[in-house]
């Protein structure tokens, strides 16, 4: 898989965006280990999110649970904590601009019977 899509994967298994600062271009063959935590987030309102879910490793695999990307499960290895150490690539937290769409006014449009 080329890096483009390694962010994308990130991305949705993290649920916040990740921007490809690597500059590597062409396709990668990898493995990544870890161990998901099954343990609901929560979003900014208080309620779980729902966890969304992702096919792991071989054909036929059964579906796992995304994972928080800093708790450790019991035994295992944390998303990031992978990504580092398997991949050989560090994710940091930045503060920068992103898109947001804003709406601050909507009317309900009349409808004939």
């Amino acid at each position: 898989m080329n890096m483009a899509s390694v962010v994308n994967m990130l991305a949705a298994l993290l649920g916040r965006p990740v921007v490809d600062q690597t500059g590597l271009k062409g396709n990668y063959d990898f493995d990544l280990e870890y161990t998901p935590d099954e343990s609901p987030r929560m979003s900014p309102g208080g309620a779980p999110t729902p966890v969304p879910s992702a096919r792991g490793g071989a054909p036929g695999a059964g579906e796992t649970q995304v994972p928080s990307a800093s708790t450790p499960s019991n035994d295992g290895v944390t998303l990031l904590d992978a990504v580092q150490s398997q991949l050989g690539l560090k994710l940091e937290a930045k503060k920068g601009p992103v898109d947001v769409v804003v709406v601050d006014h909507i009317e309900k449009a009349p409808t004939e019977n």
